[in-house]
């Protein structure tokens, strides 16, 4: 589809594009977490169609903590630095840091495994915040 001349044409086509650039790295991500069998983190659910695709993997501790629901989304439409300031925000106001220490857990996970190499076509570890 061509863009039309209106800036929201323009705007529209590189949404698309994103989404189906989205929707592909998304798939590599779940292939590769399909790929490593562990018993710690499985593909729950891909949700490709939505507006915004999401991959919702189901992770659990090692020693019986419980179950956890992660959804992953890729997306390039915020203005530059808007999730940063999301981000800090909402570990801000969580008073007892465990949020901050879930997400230096989930990165060293993801490094372990070799899922933030980007150079090998792997998600940076602020994707996995």
């Amino acid at each position: 589809r061509s863009p039309s001349a209106t800036r929201g044409g323009i705007e529209e086509m590189a949404d698309s594009v994103d989404k189906r650039r989205a929707v592909a790295l998304l798939k590599r991500l779940a292939e590769a977490i399909a790929g490593l069998g562990s018993s710690e983190l499985r593909v729950a659910l891909r949700i490709f169609s939505a507006q915004v695709p999401v991959l919702r993997l189901h992770g659990s501790a090692s020693g019986g903590g419980g179950k956890v629901v992660i959804d992953i989304s890729v997306g390039a439409s915020l203005f530059r630095g808007a999730c940063d300031r999301c981000v800090h925000r909402l570990l801000r106001a969580d008073g007892y840091g465990i949020s901050a220490a879930l997400c230096r857990l989930v990165k060293v996970w993801a490094k372990r495994r070799r899922l933030s190499e980007t150079v090998r076509g792997g998600l940076s570890s602020f994707s996995f915040v």
